[in-house]
């Protein structure tokens, strides 16, 4: 499994858990964000900054505050 896999995978199952309305409090979307930015710091260590995977990432950080 490559990185771009692995951030594949991992994206959409906290994409599942957030549009099911588990995180909900202020923390659990700062988690959630960590979270995400560590993918996105997985992406930029491989030198993959573009495409849609990361455009996805990116749209999924902007949506946990929004």
């Amino acid at each position: 499994m490559d990185i771009k896999d692995y951030v594949s995978g991992r994206l959409t199952v906290l994409e599942k858990r957030f549009s099911s309305g588990k995180y909900i409090t202020f923390d659990e979307k700062t988690l959630l964000y960590g979270r995400v930015s560590e993918l996105e710091a997985l992406l930029d260590s491989v030198g993959y900054f573009d495409g849609a995977l990361y455009d996805r990432v990116h749209a999924f950080l902007k949506m946990i505050f929004d």
